[in-house]
């Protein structure tokens, strides 16, 4: 049982609905595999609380206006990312249930999202009452003691990618992709330290956005692990690239990269950028299969 400063609702007094996720069409409940997610997804969740009116309003002890400022939120949170978002609906007490959505931005999102439900007090803060009702915006009147988990699985590579038109400045309008990496704590998730920006208006665009294959995806590839290697050279001193890193974090991630195209782990990769640069610029040719595929 939650002890709370304010009265809030009970448990039995509000049922979740499964909430659902729809991408390109389809549709699928938590729990189940989705299948057709990629970074360039826009994704929708649907969600769906029923209550009982009359124990809502006794439960919570709030009288006249401030009723109206009951708000039912479904919240996303994803820790691979770091993103949260939410979507939020003010209750109708005429009614015996209230539906969300929340929009899921392209990027934002990897590996795995978590859906919550709340009850919260929204509008202006009021005066405190003897009645102990909630009075101050954001009061949470309900909290979800479960977690929705949708697990993304599909055609994603592995960097977020945004597919978006280069007209200049930041994004020069002739160049094929943009990384943007942040390379300052190696603790810190990676999906939300990486991003990768397509040029749709680009020849290549095509061949990396629909299929991730061919001799420009080598070169991709080479382009990304280069710039963060160096960016985390010129940022992080030896004694600050540690061995182990959190699962699923930048350092992790970039120690498990190293292994797999340069056979060394991360404190030897940025020693061996630092020291000897050509000889890593080469070993990532060959380890990227680097132009394989194009023309002669």
């Amino acid at each position: 049982m939650r002890v709370m400063p304010f009265h809030v609702i009970e448990d039995d007094t509000i049922e979740e609905q499964i909430p659902r996720i729809w991408l390109r069409g389809k549709s699928f409940e938590a729990g189940e595999d989705i299948s057709g997610w990629d970074y360039l997804t826009e994704m929708k969740v649907e969600a769906r609380l029923t209550y009982d009116p009359e124990k809502l309003i006794a439960q919570s002890g709030l009288v006249g206006s401030e009723l109206r400022r009951v708000t039912a939120i479904v919240r996303a949170d994803c820790q691979s990312t770091g993103e949260r978002s939410s979507g939020r609906t003010r209750i109708d007490l005429a009614r015996h249930d209230v539906t969300l959505a929340l929009e899921i931005p392209a990027g934002s999102v990897a590996e795995e999202l978590e859906v919550r439900y709340e009850v919260v007090l929204d509008g202006p803060d009021s005066e405190a009452t003897p009645s102990r009702a909630a009075h101050l915006k954001g009061s949470r009147l309900y909290a979800s003691d479960r977690a929705y988990r949708f697990r993304l699985e599909g055609d994603g590579s592995l960097f977020p990618a945004e597919a978006v038109s280069f007209r200049g400045g930041e994004f020069p309008a002739g160049s094929a992709w943009l990384i943007k990496f942040q390379g300052d704590d190696l603790n810190a998730p990676f999906m939300g330290a990486v991003r990768l920006f397509v040029n749709r208006d680009h020849p290549v665009s095509k061949q990396l956005i629909d299929t991730g294959k061919g001799p420009a995806k080598s070169v991709l590839m080479r382009d990304v692990l280069l710039q963060m290697l160096v960016t985390v050279s010129s940022r992080q001193t030896d004694d600050e690239i540690l061995d182990v890193f959190p699962q699923g974090s930048t350092g992790a991630v970039l120690d498990e990269l190293c292994a797999n195209y340069l056979n060394e782990p991360l404190q030897m990769a940025v020693n061996d950028i630092r020291e000897s640069p050509d000889k890593v610029f080469s070993r990532l040719q060959e380890s990227t299969s680097f132009l394989e595929g194009a023309e002669k």
